[in-house]
């Protein structure tokens, strides 16, 4: 990686996962276990899923999404309290199919901040996987062996020096530094997000 230009055959992560399920799954009559953040999964749209529907292979995935939280930074928040009385009888951890559950009702917003219209979240998924309320989810700490690794460090900062973008060295071991045990924490969103800024502008 010298420059910008030369991340770009490597960007489209959703054309490559549908590739290889296409070619090394589907085709062959396998089954596999996706895991990858969910947007990359949903039906439909420009996922790696929805890829893969068009070219052929529709209603043979079923889309899993993780409970944390409804509405997070947005407006909608207000709402997540009063949503999550509705499961919290729920065993944890607890895994049930959105389809004729009032959570199928809910329009995308609830779950992921929507610019394209009030589509339901029971179009995009189908199953909910519930780990408990959004406030006690805790993040997992970047481990040490990453941070400790010198070569990784270094070419972390050769690229970002070459090509630009948040993913300097410097932030993430600010990020390390200070860990927050919470995965919902809006003020440290922000600050996170600060202090990225100031450290891409510094350079």
């Amino acid at each position: 990686m010298q420059r910008r230009e030369d991340m770009r055959p490597f960007m489209d992560r959703d054309a490559s996962i549908a590739s290889v399920m296409e070619r090394e799954v589907l085709a062959k009559h396998r089954k596999a276990l996706m895991i990858f953040g969910v947007l990359h999964l949903m039906h439909g749209g420009g996922s790696a899923v929805g890829r893969y529907e068009r070219n052929g292979y529709p209603s043979v995935t079923f889309v899993i999404m993780a409970h944390n939280g409804f509405g997070n930074h947005t407006p909608l928040t207000k709402y997540n309290e009063a949503l999550e009385r509705r499961i919290a009888s729920w065993p944890v951890p607890s895994l049930v199919p959105l389809k004729g559950t009032w959570l199928a009702d809910l329009e995308y917003g609830y779950f992921f901040p929507d610019e394209r219209g009030r589509n339901r979240i029971s179009a995009r998924v189908d199953g909910y996987l519930y780990l408990g309320p959004r406030d006690l989810l805790l993040n997992e700490p970047i481990p040490a062996g990453m941070v400790l690794d010198k070569d990784y460090i270094a070419e972390l900062r050769r690229r970002a020096d070459r090509i630009g973008g948040p993913m300097r060295p410097e932030a993430i071991l600010q990020d390390a530094a200070a860990p927050n045990a919470f995965f919902y924490d809006p003020a440290e969103v922000m600050k996170r997000a600060e202090r990225r800024e100031r450290i891409t502008h510094h350079h």
